[in-house]
């Protein structure tokens, strides 16, 4: 009784008598609610330090002691105006599923207003009703002719543990938990699964699911295809490269690294931007003259080295012409698509956003930059740059890029003194 008349006495939503009807200004809601709650429970409650919630499943118990009591109020109106801990709700659940006694799908001070009415003028239980949860789909990665790697994130439980959760699969373009599937158990929102049993230059249609005492929830469908076979080569110096059979065509499916002929004879590594820029032979270089790239992106290659008779590739194997090149974008569906699905995912190497990249095909493209024709490096995260063996016309020979602001497979003429990255291709 005495909250009922602090609350009538505090907050008056009347209209003054000497404002006209458009003139009224109202204090914005959550300002009114903070002023009522402080009036109930003292200013301390704002100023006291609150230790992290133990976890909980029950709805509204923010604070983890298995009641829904006036300590939750405090806990809740520390979280939303001090920055206190967020609701914790026990394993496989999300602040949302014991933080949302008003069922709004958002913890805000309405859920303290909420249990206010509750707990002191026996208003509605917290509803909290079970429901299905609700996730995201990892995007695939790491294919082979016979697995990939996936899973999902739970954003929203629906009140309830998980008893499982995975990925499903299916060639067709809704795969259910009926159809094939991973199974991670119970646990936390976050997980990871992989896929086997596939088949080889298949497409698949993918996607996470969850699955609680009300039912099986799943994210957004997506899709892949599996290699058609993978295997590897080495070139004359022991370096061994990851091949991908891609469409008809083989494909190393990591940047040359090679300091040596097949013949034997050793490529000359030019450190010198004024030696570099004059050079009508073969030679190598290194990203920013720094060893310690080669392991991840290679080497870089003038056209002279690629031209050579005596050859940089691997036995058996030989440097993509334009032609070959032009084979690859239109197996992959022409310019606007086949980028994509070449460029490694993610951003650990390349730069955000690495736009539509999903390297379905294994190609896996990094962005190795280049050595520019007067020297100077650039462009390492942004473009992966690869010269064909075609020649252009006067200095320019033709070679095709990847870049991290679209999924386009570009194809150009540059200058031959310019250093590239190399990719070869079974003979």
């Amino acid at each position: 009784m005495q909250v009922r008349t602090l609350q009538t006495n505090m907050v008056n939503f009347s209209k003054p008598s000497h404002a006209s009807r458009h003139e009224t200004t109202f204090m914005r809601y959550e300002e009114i609610m903070k002023k009522t709650a402080v009036a109930l429970f003292g200013l301390m409650i704002l100023s006291t330090s609150i230790a992290s919630a133990s976890v909980s499943t029950m709805c509204g118990d923010a604070n983890g002691d298995s009641k829904v009591n006036v300590p939750d109020i405090v806990y809740f109106i520390n979280y939303v105006f001090k920055g206190g801990p967020a609701p914790s709700c026990g394993e496989g659940l999300t602040p949302k599923d014991c933080g949302d006694p008003n069922n709004d799908n958002k913890i805000n001070v309405g859920d303290a207003v909420f249990l206010m009415g509750y707990i002191f003028k026996g208003g509605m239980r917290p509803p909290c009703t079970i429901g299905s949860p609700a996730l995201t789909t990892t995007s695939v990665s790491v294919i082979t002719q016979t697995t990939a790697i996936s899973g999902g994130t739970i954003t929203f439980a629906g009140h309830d543990p998980n008893i499982a959760r995975g990925v499903c699969w299916s060639t067709n373009p809704t795969p259910t938990i009926a159809d094939s599937k991973t199974d991670e158990g119970p646990g936390g929102l976050s997980f990871t699964s992989t896929l086997t049993g596939l088949s080889g230059q298949t497409p698949y249609y993918f996607r996470a699911y969850a699955t609680n005492s009300a039912g099986t929830g799943y994210g957004a469908v997506l899709s892949f295809t599996t290699l058609d076979s993978t295997g590897t080569v080495t070139d004359i110096d022991g370096n061994t490269y990851r091949t991908a059979k891609i469409g008809n065509q083989w494909w190393m499916v990591e940047n040359l690294k090679v300091t040596h002929y097949r013949n034997g004879d050793a490529l000359p590594n030019v450190t010198d931007d004024i030696t570099w820029a004059g050079l009508t032979t073969g030679a190598y270089s290194e990203y920013n003259n720094n060893p310690a790239n080669v392991a991840t992106y290679g080497r870089l290659y003038n056209w002279y080295a690629v031209d050579d008779s005596r050859s940089i590739a691997p036995e058996g194997w030989h440097i993509a012409s334009d032609a070959e090149w032009q084979t690859l974008d239109t197996f992959l569906g022409g310019d606007a698509a086949a980028g994509g699905k070449m460029k490694e995912k993610g951003t650990t190497h390349w730069l955000s956003p690495n736009t539509g990249a999903t390297d379905e095909v294994g190609f896996a493209g990094l962005p190795a930059g280049d050595h520019g024709y007067a020297g100077g490096y650039e462009s390492i995260g942004s473009f992966a740059l690869f010269w064909s063996s075609t020649a252009g016309t006067g200095l320019g020979a033709k070679f095709w890029s990847l870049h991290y602001y679209d999924s386009i497979l570009s194809n150009f003429t540059n200058d031959k003194h310019a250093g590239l990255s190399v990719r070869c291709i079974k003979d």
